[in-house]
């Protein structure tokens, strides 16, 4: 692997475990220098095997919902750096899908935090970076030859304009067509009446995963094992559905905070 991407992967990282509710939790200096060695064990191969991270964080007592955001956003992002990523175990029945809905939530978490993605968090007492100042235009030309460039034939100009518009309707057209191709059912309403399950707030199922999303408020009230059994009556109603998996949400922050 060359040296540029295993430090782009290493920052990538990092950045995905600040944006993380294992702030605090998991040392990230030390889980930085377990992601490297890591990537160190992967060699050339292109592959990098995330079920050992994913046990290195559950056993720092990071919370499990955290762990599985930062594994699922950085499985999404294997394209990116020319890599391939494998899921955990425990795991390995996401579909594509499901990693485009937690990854999606995640990101869009993170970039509505005070962290966003890419950046450092600002230390106190840290000065403000200084931004830049926009580079002054050079004045255009007044000579005769610039105003004929500035003012180009009014005909040109029109031939111009109709084959710009042309060409932005073939790829309007064909985008359409594309993402018509492509697009994912839309997501399916769910009716969950089982008081002895989880509190739902509109579930609704997407391919073979049922996203579950319940108040912040009443998730911390109760008790972990009275989730986890809350959970495993959820899942047994769902899977009689035809689905595999919940993914449990917190209404206000959306995190995710449990896969049943």
């Amino acid at each position: 692997m060359e040296e540029s991407i295993r430090q782009n992967l290493i920052m990538a990282f990092n950045t995905a475990l600040r944006s993380s509710t294992m702030v605090g939790i998991v040392d990230a200096q030390r889980a930085g220098l377990a992601f490297g060695a890591l990537l160190e064990r992967s060699g050339d191969s292109g592959v990098i095997e995330l079920g050992p991270l994913y046990d290195f964080l559950i056993e720092q007592r990071a919370p499990q919902g955290a762990v599985i955001e930062v594994i699922v956003f950085m499985k999404s992002r294997e394209s990116r750096f020319g890599v391939t990523m494998t899921l955990p175990p425990q795991l390995s029945t996401f579909t594509q899908e499901d990693i485009d809905s937690v990854a999606q939530a995640f990101t869009t978490r993170g970039a509505t935090s005070t962290t966003r993605a890419g950046q450092s968090p600002q230390q106190p007492g840290q000065a403000a970076p200084v931004r830049s100042q926009p580079v002054s235009q050079p004045t255009p030309s007044t000579s005769e030859f610039g105003a004929a460039a500035a003012e180009p034939n009014p005909a040109r100009r029109q031939r111009n304009l109709l084959v710009a518009l042309a060409a932005f309707a073939v790829l309007g057209v064909a985008s359409l067509a594309y993402n018509l191709a492509t697009a994912m059912p839309p997501p399916t309403p769910l009716v969950l009446i089982d008081p002895s399950g989880l509190p739902c707030l509109t579930p609704v199922g997407t391919s073979s995963t049922v996203i579950c999303r319940m108040s912040k408020a009443l998730f911390e009230a109760e008790a972990p094992q009275a989730i986890d059994a809350r959970g495993a009556v959820t899942r047994a109603a769902v899977r009689a559905q035809g689905y595999t998996r919940v993914l449990l949400y917190t209404d206000e922050d959306n995190k995710l905070r449990k896969v049943f």
